[in-house]
Formats: C-alpha cells, structure tokens, sequence
C-alpha cells in the first residue's frame, strides 16, 4: 500500500498565489451588485452610532497615493467600527467650487481661443468637477472603500449650495460678518484674495529692519537718521569718512514728527511698531498701509489711510506717475531704485533671502494689497466672551491624535486675522449682499432667508442668472431709503471655499447628530478644514463640529523626496493596485505610523508584499486543515483541550485585546506588527507541533478535533481581526471557512470575549517550556552541523536528553505527556541538572512509513499487513479502511 495517499494532507481551494489584480474586481463587483454596504448598515440600524465626517478631496484630477492614504484609513475606521457593533456610515464628499476647477476650464478654454461669459464658465466647471467625480468615485471604490458611493454629497449640489448660504445667513444675521477694507493675500495671476491655506512659501529678494534708540549723523551737508547699535555698520556700507554724531535720542524723542516722502509730495509721519529690530537694515522700517497686514494695523492704530495704488493684476496705477504706472509690481523694483538715486534719496542696496508667500495654483509670487472685502469677525462678542476664545476653548474639548495637534491648532486660532470669505471668481456660491443706490448693503434676515430659498430650489446658479426682484420678496424693499429692488446691484463676489468645506457638518447632519465623532485629515488641515469647520461650528453652535481629530503625514518617495512629476518619482495609487492588488496598499497604509510622514517606493512595497504573503499563507494553512471539521460539531470544550491548545487559546485572546485597543487608539501599524508577529510565533511553533497529529493522527480523534478546534478559532477569528485591512483578502477567506456564518465577513461581528481562555498560570508554564523548546531547537543545529547531508538527523528521529534545574524539571514534569510532540522529536527524557542542557542522539527503534517518526520496537509493526508502520499509523490507516476512506 502507498501510505502517503492515506496521509490526511490540507486541502482547501483557497489559492496560495493571491492574485489580487484579477480577483479583486469581480469581488468588488459583487459586493457592489449585491450592497454589501446597505446591508451591512440595516443590521445596525438600531446600534450605537459612529460617524467620521469626510473632508471632501477637489474634484479634479485623478487620485494620487495621498488621496488612497488618506480613504484607505478611513475605511479602517468605519469597517472597524461597523465589526465592534456600531452603525458606521460613510458618505463620502467633494470639494467642487474654487480656484483649482475654474483656473482648470479656463486654461483649456483659452488654448482653444475661447473665452466665456461668467455662466458659462460656471456650466464649464460644474461639468468639469463632474467628470472627476465620477472617475476619481471608481478610483477609491476600487481600494476597497465601502461607503454610500451613489449618494455622495457634493458642495454644489442646489441643497447643498443652499445648506451653506444658511450657515452664512445664519452667521450674519448672528453679527459675525461684515465688509470693510483690509490688508489681504492677493494673487496678481489669478486676480482675486487668498485663504492662509491657498499659500506656499518660497525664496525671494527682498530688505530691511531697525530699532528704538537713535543717532542723528552729520554727513556733508545732510543729516541721517538711523539706530544707534547699527550706525557704525551703516557708515562702513554707505562709504562715509568723516561722519559726525550729532545727538542720540530715544524713539520716544520723534513722536508726532512727520517726514517728506522722497519720490511725492506727500508727508510720512513717525508711528512705532513693535516689528522694528536692530537685526539688520537701518531701524527705520518702511511702513506701507496698503500692502502689509501688519502695516495696516499700524496704520490703522495712526489713523492712517491704507493708499494701494495697485490694481487687481497687481501692476501701478497712474497716481504713482507716468514712469511706474501699469508695471507689475515686481518688476518695477530696478525703476524705484533708480529713481531714489536720482532724487540722492537711495544710500545702497542690499538683497536678502526669505520665505516669501506664492499662491498654490499659479504658484507665483502674492501680493499684499488693502482691497475691500467680506469677512467674519474673529473677535465678534458673544454672551460676554468673544467667538475667538470660545473657539480656543471648543479645541479643549476635543480628543486630539497625535496629542500635539492641540498644539499646532490652538495658536493658530488665538493669533488668526478675521476670516476673508469673499473672493474675486465666477465659480462658487454667490455672497447674497445687494447694494442700494443709496449706499445702504442690503443683508438682512429678510433678504438672506430669501435667497437660500431661491438657491435650494435652483442652484447657486441663480444668484448669477436672475434680477435682485426675483431673488427678493415681492414686497421687499430698501430698509435705508424704500427703494425698490429693481436699483439694488448684485455682489459679484462668491465666498470662500474654505467655508463651503467648512459648512458641511452642517449640511450633511442634523444638530442632534453633532458633533460627529471623528475627522480624519492630512496634518495640514489644522489651518485649512479643521480650523474652517471649528470657525462655523463655534459660530452657530457653540462646539466644535467633531469629538475626535486624526491627523496624518504625507506620502513620499522611497528616499524621502516629495513626490513629483517633473523629478519622475510619483507612485499612483492604480500603478500598486493594477500589479499588486488594493490589499497589499492597504496593508502598507495599515502598516506605517502614519502620524508621520511615509516613504512608498519598489523596496517598500516588496517588504509589504511579503508580509501579505506571510499572513495569506498562514491563513492558507488553517482553512487547509479544518477541510473535515464541521465547528457545530467537532469543537472540543476548553477543558478537553491539550495544555498547548490551551496555551494557543490564552495567546489569541491576549492578541484579540491588543488589537482591538490598537485599533481603538488609530495605531493601526500595531494591529499588523502584532498580528504578523502572532502568526509567525503560531506558524513555527504550534503548528509545527501540530502537523504530525494533523497529517497523521486519526481524522475524527480527540486530539485532532482539538488542534482543529483551536484551528477555527484562529482562522475565525484573525480573519476578522484583520478585516477592516485586508477588506478582500478576509472576505475570500470567509468564504472557504467551514461552518455557518454570515455570507461575508463584512457582515460579521467582533470576535467575541472568551474570559476562559485566559490562564496566566498555563501561559508561564508554557513561555518556559517554549525557551526550553528555542535550546532544543538550537541543539540540534548543533548536532547536525558537522554533519555532511546524508549523515544529518532530521528532528523527528531525535531523541533528547534535557538536563533541567528544580524549576523547569517541575514544569517538564507537569506536561510530561506533552514535551514529545512540543520538542517534535521522537523521545525525550529529562534528568536533574543546575541549568538547562540538551544533548541530541539518534533515537532508537524504527522509522514509520507513514508519518516519518521513530517509534521504540515496542510499538512498531505489531498490526498485522502494516509491518512498516507503527502501531498508532497502523491503527489509524485500519479506521480509514472500516470506513472505506482508503483511496482506491
């Protein structure tokens, strides 16, 4: 007889090469043609809710590995959530109005030699953000991203575009907004103000700096002002011989003296402002209203008017004379310096390198420029505070991970400008202010609630399309001097983005569902849709929109370089998933400590691609062996089972708590380190043990329904654990699980707490018996190392003699009748000793055809017709023939 054909092999049709490219789709399909995310959230219809709020990625482009990072740990979360019992919805949404879509259309309009109408161009970039919606929805579908993809939330869909003109109304009518003249970030390229989250700091030549106690100096027939501490540098620089010191006076001295300015014939008085330093320049700071936010307040605390002659695109106007007028700003610096020298005016020159702001979009330099504006008030008083210490407050009260994003957002609140909401575009949600013939801004309750009505049954549209009488009622008119709406002009401008994303907890939820329980963005959101979402909130609500704020790095390159097009070293999320599979990002997404800025590149995903690999196989192996193991019938109580089952039981149960707490905390790196760990512990040691009783063993014995009951509960259970990761690669294993339960894995629940498991006395017994195992271990590489390989001793023909002190004698002894099959080796014995010591020998007695061990003569041979088996394969081989399992 061939007793290899008896040998009781895994089997199981879950495939060892993944394959994920090919098999995921079709999955997906499935999970999609069949809602897997509907029925998952009506099971939990009536459970606890959780909601993380998504901050909505710009529809426009495709998605790149930030984006995948970013949905891909959301996902986590809710598929985490929805297994512990909750009802975890996701809705995904876009940011679809701004700059990024408008500048886009317009680009490709003008190579075409078009140029469109404000509508149209509106039509262009709804279409346009459109399109990207929809290919950008199936790029994060495809991640495995379970959510409520056909119902998206959109910021210009009409409710949606309504749900913000209300939080605005609502915050004006509560006194926060207002116009008025204000230093802003301009951008001359694209003509309109910029958020603080729409700037990018770069290199750029600029001078000056200064002091408080100053030197009058006599040179010629001219006298020079400068700080005293740089006097002497400056007369080196200027080439002066010969100067003279007239006096030194404290800055205190100059009060109310007003100067000429060099080029015009216009005074400049001496304010003080406490930016002057004696780092470097002369001490006396050039102070311009009109280009600088801190000049303005300074001129603004002087009573000085904040002159700009600069227009939109960022060049002189004619009041500055004929020489400067219409030159950009920028480019003018050589004519102002030439003529200071011709005025005698321009002492020297200096260049100095600092960050200087550029836009995000064009990526040019900005402007600082005094225009008027729409904003909301910082420091507007509310119930004897102000909003902007109760928003410091609200930041108090949130759950902050990592814990030093409390520290980042907290100064940004207490030091930010009031809020610039108004901006120079076509494409966005009107502001719904009119203007009277009389001068009077028409925003009030009654022409606010007006036009949110218009805009929910129209779209934004209408703020643009229709006449002031027909986005008013009908009986409206001016409450300043009675006209009629027919002289009312419409405002041009349209607000921010940035409230738009930040109004969408208020859209997108109820007040009795707020605050949300989670946002979860890159770290720079704490001055963009944090700090944006926190100013709406506070404003109409009192608290902040969320309970809990994840933040996370960003994605680099494998030598830790940003990511770019032009350096050639950009990772698309579709390039990992076309050749590797969405599991294996998602286990690189799951593995990295993503509080911190993350590396992607070939080598890395290599190593991930192994770690899958491991997990797969180790998961191959289990469902091979529960191939006849039905668990409604087969599982052994927990007393019945071995010590080492035992053992295995108390090590998943401490796994199980681990994980989830890892969970609990985003430290989803310590979910996989731990799991991995867990399976390459389990893999090289229990089911090493295990695989002679599995193979070998009688099928539907005790001891082999007792591996296999220990078996289930690990491929149950760490299938589940590792779910909200490895979305497809568990739902492929749940279906190979043998046994009742859900269709998919998706739809199952938390493995459950089983508090009779745990028993620290058997784990100590057991941690010791397993060093003792790691000696053995040891010993026969030891033994076998001078050995040439037809002379070498595999492990299972060994017999060992271990030398143990009182302590380890006594636990050897407690699980005598286990230390065979722990050390896999075909005798032990044990003997007193001071240490722990093991000597290998050959064992005696014969070698089994069947299951590779020696057994002593005495139990060898003794069942007729199976002379080459021992007794306990020969026994095992004659129940498969009683039954007729023998192959044939």
């Amino acid at each position: 007889m061939d007793y290899r054909k008896t040998v009781n092999l895994p089997q199981t049709e879950f495939a060892q090469r993944a394959g994920l490219a090919q098999s995921e789709p079709p999955r997906l399909a499935r999970w999609l043609a069949e809602d897997l995310y509907g029925q998952g959230l009506a099971r939990r219809a009536d459970a606890p809710r959780y909601v993380l709020h998504d901050g909505p990625p710009y529809s426009n482009g495709n998605i790149h590995m930030g984006h995948a990072l970013n949905k891909i740990l959301k996902d986590i979360v809710t598929r985490y959530r929805d297994l512990r019992g909750c009802y975890a919805p996701y809705r995904p949404g876009w940011d679809n109005h701004g700059l990024p879509i408008e500048y886009a259309v317009t680009r490709e309009f003008e190579e075409q030699g078009k140029q469109l109408d404000p509508l149209a161009l509106r039509h262009a970039c709804r279409e346009y953000a459109q399109r990207w919606i929809d290919t950008q929805r199936e790029q994060f579908k495809r991640l495995g991203v379970r959510g409520d993809w056909d119902k998206p939330y959109l910021t210009m869909a009409h409710e949606f575009e309504a749900d913000i003109l209300h939080a605005f109304a609502e915050l004006a009518k509560a006194g926060y907004i207002y116009r008025g003249e204000r230093i802003v970030q301009w951008a001359p390229t694209l003509q309109t103000a910029l958020a603080d989250a729409e700037i990018e700091y770069r290199e750029k030549a600029i001078a000056l700096r200064e002091d408080i106690d100053y030197r009058v100096m006599r040179v010629g027939d001219r006298h020079y002002m400068m700080a005293d501490y740089l006097a002497e540098t400056l007369a080196g620089k200027f080439g002066w011989t010969g100067a003279e010191t007239v006096k030194v006076l404290p800055g205190s001295a100059f009060a109310g003296v007003v100067t000429q300015h060099p080029l015009y014939e216009r005074p400049s008085p001496i304010v003080y402002a406490d930016y002057v330093t004696l780092e470097d320049g002369t001490g006396c700071v050039h102070t311009a209203p009109g280009h600088g936010k801190d000049d303005f307040e300074t001129g603004r605390k002087n009573g000085l008017k904040a002159y700009c002659p600069v227009d939109g695109r960022g060049c002189f106007t004619p009041e500055v004379g004929d020489r400067l007028a219409g030159r950009f700003v920028f480019k003018a610096n050589d004519e102002v310096c030439a003529m200071l020298a011709e005025a005698g005016a321009l002492l020297a020159k200096e260049s100095f390198a600092h960050q200087y702001p550029h836009d995000w979009r064009a990526h040019q330099p900005i402007i600082f420029r005094a225009t008027t504006q729409w904003f909301m008030n910082i420091d507007h008083e509310v119930e004897g505070s102000t909003h902007r210490r109760r928003a410091v407050a609200a930041t108090d009260t949130v759950d902050w991970h990592p814990a030093e994003g409390h520290d980042r957002i907290r100064p940004m609140i207490e030091n930010r400008p009031d809020w610039c909401l108004s901006r120079q575009r076509a494409w966005g949600v009107g502001i719904p202010a009119f203007y009277c013939d009389c001068g009077h801004t028409v925003l009030d309750q009654a022409s606010l609630d007006s036009v949110v009505a218009v805009v929910r049954e129209q779209g934004s549209d209408a703020w643009f399309e229709l006449a002031p009488e027909a986005l008013l009622p009908a009986d409206y008119v001016c409450p300043a001097c009675g006209a009629a709406p027919a002289t009312f002009t419409k405002e041009t401008d349209v607000l921010d983005v940035w409230f738009d994303s930040g109004s969408t907890h208020q859209a997108c939820y109820a007040k009795d569902e707020l605050p949300v329980d989670l946002y979860f963005e890159g770290s720079d959101q704490h001055r963009g849709w944090f700090n944006s979402s926190l100013m709406v909130s506070v404003g109409l609500d009192g608290r902040a929109p969320y309970r809990a704020v994840v933040t996370h790095g960003f994605v680099l390159d494998q030598e830790g370089k940003a990511m770019s097009k032009s350096l050639g070293n950009v990772v698309a999320p579709s390039q990992i998933v076309d050749e590797f599979g969405a599991d294996v990002l998602r286990l690189w997404v799951a593995s990295v400590d993503f509080y911190q800025d993350m590396r992607m590149g070939k080598e890395v995903i290599a190593r991930v691609t192994d770690t899958y690999r491991n997990l797969r196989n180790s998961l191959r192996f289990l469902l091979g062996n529960l191939h006849d193991f039905d668990p409604a019938t087969d599982c052994l109580p927990i007393p019945e089972l071995s010590g080492l089952d035992r053992y295995v039981l108390h090590r998943l149960e401490r796994l199980k708590q681990a994980v989830a707490t890892a969970y609990e905390e985003f430290a989803f790196h310590r979910v996989v380190t731990a799991m991995q760990a867990f399976a390459i512990e389990v893999s090289a040691t229990y089911l090493d043990v295990a695989k002679d009783e599995l193979y070998c063993g009688l099928p539907w014995g005790k001891a082999r329904r007792g591996l296999q009951t220990v078996l289930y509960a690990l491929c149950s259970e760490l299938t589940r654990m590792l779910a909200p990761v490895l979305a497809f690669t568990a739902d492929e294993v749940w279906e190979h699980l043998p046994g009742a339960h859900a269709a998919s894995v998706h739809l199952e629940d938390w493995p459950a707490a089983v508090p009779e498991r745990l028993d620290d006395s058997l784990a100590a017994d057991f941690e010791a018996l397993l060093a003792v195992r790691n000696q053995v271990k040891a010993a026969q590489e030891t033994f076998n190392a001078d050995k040439s390989k037809a002379e070498r001793v595999n492990p299972l023909e060994m017999a060992i003699t271990i030398t143990a002190d009182a302590n380890n004698a006594a636990v050897l002894a407690r699980w005598a009748g286990e230390i065979r099959a722990l050390f896999v080796v075909s005798s032990v014995e044990v003997v007193p000793g001071d240490e722990v010591g093991v000597v290998c020998a050959r064992a005696a007695g014969q070698r089994c055809a069947r299951s590779w061990r020696v057994f002593p003569d005495a139990d060898f041979g003794n069942i007729a017709g199976h002379e080459t088996l021992s007794d306990r394969d020969a026994l095992v081989v004659e129940a498969l023939a009683e039954r007729g399992l023998l192959p044939g």
